[in-house]
């Protein structure tokens, strides 16, 4: 388990594998002792944000991050987050602050299917939520804290969104799309 040959049945999530092209080499990002990995977004330091996967899809989904200060997760005793004895499966890292000190990303809560986007300050979890939203997702951070994502309202239509630091109500992105 958690080598890069590891595949248990084609679908499954241990079959997923990051990987990184840097000076002319390929190499696996995958997480310690997890057989797949989803990076998702790299920094300009070369940290690595994105999720760890064990054998299914989204319960043993939990955002991870590989920088050169160690590897950390939302898994429990995964580093990140100020009580070791908590744990946030179907999560993921999008983005971070450039000095990392802010991760953004989603995670679903399992009992209700409610998605919510968060902030991982510190090693404290703060969930993210648009008013009224069927689910909100945080795809970035900047070094002011504005935060941009998507939601869905309760009519099920999907929008972006950008949330300024100063607290302000999120402002709703529409598109339309292309003919």
């Amino acid at each position: 388990m958690g080598s890069p040959a590891y595949c248990p049945a084609a679908g499954s999530a241990a079959c997923i594998k990051g990987f990184l092209y840097s000076h002319g080499q390929f190499s696996t990002i995958l997480f310690p002792g997890h057989p797949g990995a989803v990076p998702a977004r790299i920094t300009p330091d070369g940290s690595i944000y994105g999720c760890l996967h064990d054998f299914d899809t989204m319960g043993s989904m939990y955002g991870a991050a590989w920088t050169h200060s160690g590897d950390t997760s939302l898994r429990a005793g995964g580093g990140a987050l100020s009580d070791p004895s908590m744990s946030f499966p179907s999560s993921m890292h999008r983005g971070a602050t450039p000095d990392g000190n802010v991760i953004v990303g989603f995670y679903a809560d399992m009992m209700t299917g409610h998605v919510y986007g968060y902030l991982l300050r510190n090693g404290m979890l703060q969930p993210y939520d648009v008013p009224n939203s069927l689910f909100t997702i945080l795809w970035d951070i900047n070094p002011k804290e504005d935060l941009v994502g998507n939601y869905r309202d309760t009519s099920g239509k999907v929008h972006g969104f950008l949330q300024l630091a100063d607290g302000s109500a999120p402002i709703t992105i529409d598109y339309q799309k292309c003919r």
